[in-house]
C-alpha cells in the first residue's frame, strides 16, 4: 500500500483511452465551431458526432460539457446541445471585457516585449496587409488566422498567465464571428493601420500608447461585429441538419432571416 501511494495509482488503459477519446471530440468540435464550419444554432447530435468521429457517446457528452463551460455550446433539456448563437448583448459583453483586459495586457507587453517578438508582430502585420490587398478566395480565412496569431502573440508577451488564460477564451469567442467578412474597405484599412501603430508602440516600449491603440482597435472591431451575420438579436437560427451528418441532396442550412428561428433563453 505504501508503495502504491508513493508512486501513484497504477495505469488504467480504459481510463486513458476514454480521456483520449474525449480530447479528440473536444478538439474536433471546438475547431469546427471556431472556424465557422458549425455556425450558431447547429444541433450537435451526440449520436452523429460519435459515429463520425468513431467514438462512443460518453466522450462526446463529456466534450460537449467542456465546450458548454467555455460558452461555445448550449444545452437544452429534451433537445440536446447546440452551438451557441450570439445576440447584441453577447457581443457587447465580450468586446467590453476585451477592451478592458486586452488593453491592460497590451500595456504590460509593451514594457517587456523583446526584439524577436516585435519582429514577428511586424511580419504578421505585413502579411495581413498583403492578404487584405488580395481579393482572391480565402482572404477572410487568411486574415482571420493572421489576426488571431497577432493578438495571441501580444498575450504571450504580457507576462500575466491568468489574464492570458481568460483572454484566450474571449478571443476564441470573437473568432467564432469571423467578422473580417463584413469589413468595408475603409474599415479594413483602419484595422491594418492599428496593427502598424501597435508595432510602433511596442518598438518604443510605450505602454500608454500601446494600450490606447488596442482600445481604439477593439472598439472599432466591436462596431463592425454588430453587423456580423452570426448575430440574431434575440433569436437563434436553426441548422438544417445536425453536426456530424451531411445535408441531403438539394437541402441547405437555413439562412439568416429564414423562418426557422427560436427565441433565445437567458
Amino acid at each position: 500500500m505504501d508503495d502504491l501511494r508513493s508512486h501513484g495509482a497504477p495505469p488504467d488503459p480504459e481510463r486513458d483511452a476514454a480521456s483520449d477519446a474525449e480530447s479528440l471530440v473536444y478538439r474536433s468540435v471546438r475547431k469546427r465551431i471556431i472556424s465557422g464550419e458549425y455556425p450558431g444554432g447547429t444541433h450537435l447530435s451526440t449520436e452523429s458526432l460519435a459515429a463520425s468521429l468513431g467514438v462512443s457517446r460518453t466522450p462526446v457528452r463529456e466534450a460537449l460539457r467542456r465546450l458548454q463551460v467555455e460558452g461555445l455550446v448550449e444545452q437544452h433539456a429534451n433537445r440536446g446541445a447546440f452551438v451557441a448563437s450570439w445576440t447584441r448583448d453577447d457581443v457587447d459583453e465580450v468586446f467590453n471585457l476585451r477592451v478592458l483586459l486586452e488593453s491592460h495586457a497590451c500595456e504590460h507587453a509593451a514594457q517587456r516585449i523583446g526584439p524577436d517578438a516585435i519582429a514577428r508582430l511586424r511580419e504578421l502585420a505585413h502579411q495581413m496587409e498583403d492578404a487584405a490587398a488580395n481579393p482572391a478566395a480565402g482572404r477572410v480565412d487568411a486574415l482571420t488566422t493572421l489576426n488571431d496569431a497577432f493578438h495571441r502573440l501580444i498575450l504571450e508577451e504580457c507576462g500575466q498567465p491568468r489574464l492570458t488564460h481568460i483572454l484566450h477564451r474571449l478571443v476564441d469567442m470573437s473568432m467564432v464571428m469571423r467578422t473580417f467578412a463584413t469589413y468595408s474597405k475603409e474599415e479594413l484599412l483602419r484595422s491594418m493601420e492599428h496593427h502598424r501603430e501597435l508595432v510602433a508602440a511596442f518598438e518604443n516600449h510605450d505602454a500608454t500608447w500601446a494600450g490606447s491603440v488596442m482600445r481604439s482597435h477593439l472598439c472599432a472591431a466591436h462596431r463592425v461585429t454588430l453587423r456580423s451575420q452570426f448575430i440574431a438579436d434575440g433569436s437563434r437560427h436553426e441548422a438544417a441538419e445536425p453536426a456530424g451528418t451531411k445535408a441531403a441532396p438539394g437541402k441547405t442550412r437555413a439562412k439568416s432571416g429564414a423562418p426557422a428561428t427560436r427565441t433565445r433563453r437567458r
